[in-house]
């Protein structure tokens, strides 16, 4: 008899959770699993003809708490997401605890042919875009077909 199973996609960071969860832990291994399974924002990169844009969803975070480098062509978003706490905390029972805290690291290696200090980021709503134009030697242009008499 064959048996027929939903498949159900999983995030990236429910991936590594199962991955940590299957890796030893205790004397052996002191320092937990391998992994940091902290928190890994979602990203789209994509490309125009003019640039690259990179958009990551950071929801809950504070600008002041994001930080862009760009070294060697690779892009790095890193950043904190910190945990709201109200005055009674010591009389607060947390019964589900789901949501994600903690600091998170992407990298992203460039082409060579961008402009650097072209880079412009700007921050709304819990999204992070982040525009890296193209050199100029590198976009796209049209050349003219003549014709001869």
């Amino acid at each position: 008899m064959t048996t027929i199973a939903k498949y159900r996609s999983l995030s990236p960071s429910q991936v590594l959770r199962a991955f940590n969860a299957a890796l030893p832990s205790g004397p052996a291994f002191p320092f937990g699993a391998f992994i940091n399974t902290d928190w890994v924002p979602p990203v789209n990169v994509a490309e125009t003809a003019d640039s690259i844009l990179v958009t990551a969803e950071l929801p809950g975070v504070s600008p002041e708490d994001v930080e862009i480098q760009v070294e060697e062509n690779v892009l790095t978003i890193r950043g904190e997401k910190h945990e709201e706490r109200e005055g009674k905390d010591a009389e607060r029972h947390v019964h589900i605890s789901e949501r994600i805290m903690g600091s998170f690291n992407r990298s992203f290696t460039l082409p060579r042919k961008v402009d650097i200090e072209g880079i412009d980021a700007d921050f709304g709503a819990g999204v992070l875009k982040v525009s890296v134009p193209k050199a100029p030697e590198t976009r796209a242009r049209r050349i003219e077909v003549k014709v001869r008499a």
